[in-house]
């Protein structure tokens, strides 16, 4: 899933809005190391269940966001799982089945054999008689032989029955099932409907002083391209316990297990099938050699591969294995104080692996290649607010101030050969030479926060806040951040002119005014690094790979 609210919000950091989890902000965006187009997308947010969900929210109002600072600039998405309520155990079963057939995705039509033929053979013919023959019939000769060189038609011959550009190309009997005839049907061999199996079972229930809430889940859902596939089991248990009059804890846990494979989908004229049917593999073009009924090897004359055959000789997937853990614990020490101080701790595990036969056209020149990759995320964040609630009358008023910190770092190794012994053997082990990097990475943030809202007889409204982040990403001097909002709001449908309107049932008017800011990329963007990738005599070196850039700061938003 990939998500924008309100378009873009950022030119060179992430457009990805921030996703909160039971109060606390999770990691979200790809996981994934390898960045090629080629390569599988791995996104975070596909560990979540939707069955685990109980409410989503959005913020996308100047004063609803500016409360979560400097990653709030893309959006917020709020996301409430599921607690037990008390009574009885409930226990759910659920069980899905979808598909999405080819009519699902029927769009872009391209032109019919006969129309491709006769624009190619134009093509042929403007570039001989513009060149040397300047003659009807030298130019319709030429064109219609290079039209029989381009293709493998099983030894069909492409013949015209005058000279000229504008011809109705004999492209024979037109047979478009994929099973015989002169002309092949890609976009059978290359897409299917997809089917989709969702598993759900849950138990919830409680008794009004503990509540409980346990899923499983299992997904498996095929890609409309047949190369592509997505597996996921996760599971969930939330438990809320009441200690006394004062105290309430907390605990989430939930992890999950996602496997993809295949490949990324772009404008990649080998990897892109959906752009391969639709501008390069015509129905004249066979996955089989006419002449030896061997598979086709050689590109086409369109730049395109026959991926019917590629497609055995490579493999790409990445599985990502995620445990997060959440204990929140509530004090009540005086009517109307609510504190809440909050642990969470999310590890992520994601490894990835390509492999390329030597037979490949990507794995030729290295006589066959394999690559494996190890990513691990940790990321712990502390949070403490207090809120008090005051009525008085018409009147009330709610304050909240609080202390968030957050520590991520990641842990990567890479081993990758090349020379395989063996096309069969995706491992390492059998490269005849080797290639390793390992590396870690992080940053760190610390935040205060403060939030007033108050209203009048539910009518008149009016709300401030305030936050402060610090980062690691950037330098002392422009390390600190200042983020805040303000906001008012009238409900006029609850002023007494408005009583005599009954065909309105809701009116209100709103203006906010919010800072918002987002950091760069980078963790250390603000530095000057050195690289130790670099051997003389077989002495480890180094060099200078990152001037400082000292003056890297907040890129703000105003909203």
């Amino acid at each position: 899933p990939s998500l924008r609210i309100r378009g873009i919000g950022s030119m060179n950091a992430s457009n990805d809005p921030l996703y909160v989890i039971d109060g606390v902000p999770v990691v979200s965006g790809n996981v994934g190391q390898m960045s090629s187009d080629l390569y599988v997308t791995n996104n975070i947010m596909n560990s979540l269940n939707p069955e685990d969900i109980e409410s989503i929210s959005v913020l996308k109002d100047a004063a609803a966001s500016a409360l979560y600072g400097s990653r709030a600039a893309n959006g917020v998405i709020l996301i409430t799982t599921k607690k037990g309520k008390s009574g009885k155990p409930k226990v759910n079963v659920k069980m899905t089945y979808g598909f999405s057939p080819s009519w699902a995705t029927k769009n872009y039509e391209p032109a019919s054999v006969q129309d491709q033929v006769n624009m190619m053979y134009q093509v042929y013919y403007d570039a001989n008689y513009d060149a040397d023959t300047k003659n009807d019939a030298e130019a319709s000769s030429t064109a219609l032989k290079w039209l029989n060189e381009s293709f493998n038609m099983h030894g069909y011959q492409l013949t015209a029955a005058g000279t000229g550009r504008y011809q109705n190309i004999n492209i024979g009997e037109y047979d478009n099932s994929g099973r015989g005839g002169k002309y092949y049907d890609w976009e059978k061999a290359y897409f299917r409907s997809a089917a989709y199996q969702n598993y759900d079972f849950s138990v919830s229930g409680g008794n009004g002083t503990t509540n409980y809430y346990s899923s499983l889940s299992y997904s498996d859902q095929q890609g409309r391209s047949r190369a592509n596939d997505f597996k996921r089991a996760s599971g969930r248990v939330n438990l809320m316990q009441k200690a006394g009059k004062f105290f309430d804890f907390t605990t989430n846990v939930a992890f999950s297990r996602t496997r993809q494979e295949g490949f990324n989908d772009t404008r990649n004229t080998a990897t892109n099938y959906f752009f391969d049917v639709r501008n390069l593999l015509w129905g004249m073009y066979w996955p089989t050699d006419y002449k030896t009924g061997q598979p086709y090897t050689d590109r086409y004359e369109s730049y395109a591969y026959n991926n019917l055959y590629y497609d055995k000789l490579w493999s790409n997937y990445t599985i990502n294995s995620q445990f997060s853990a959440m204990e929140t614990v509530a004090l009540h020490p005086i009517p109307r104080l609510d504190i809440k101080s909050i642990l969470s701790y999310e590890t992520t595990g994601v490894k990835g692996h390509l492999y390329y036969s030597p037979e490949h056209y990507d794995g030729a020149s290295t006589n066959g290649s394999v690559t494996e990759t190890r990513s691990t995320y940790d990321d712990i964040t502390s949070s403490t607010t207090a809120n008090y609630n005051l009525f008085s009358g018409d009147h009330e008023l709610n304050i909240m101030a609080g202390f968030e910190a957050e520590k991520v770092t990641t842990d990567y190794t890479r081993a990758a050969g090349t020379n395989l012994a063996n096309s069969d053997l995706q491992s390492v082990s059998i490269a005849g030479a080797y290639d390793a990097a390992g590396y870690k990475w992080g940053h760190s943030l610390l935040s205060v926060l403060s939030k007033a809202d108050y209203n009048f007889n539910q009518t008149y409204y009016l709300s401030a806040s305030y936050r402060r982040d610090g980062s690691s990403r950037l330098s002392k001097d422009n390390r600190w951040g200042n983020f805040w909002s303000v906001s008012a709001a009238w409900d006029m449908e609850k002023e007494k002119f408005m009583k005599p309107l009954t065909w309105l049932s809701a009116f209100k008017l709103r203006v906010s005014y919010g800072v918002n800011g987002t950091l760069p990329t980078d963790d250390y963007g603000y530095m000057s690094l050195m690289t130790y990738d670099s051997q003389y005599m077989g002495k480890p070196g180094s060099q200078l790979s990152t001037l400082a850039s000292s003056n890297l700061s907040w890129e703000t938003s105003q909203t």
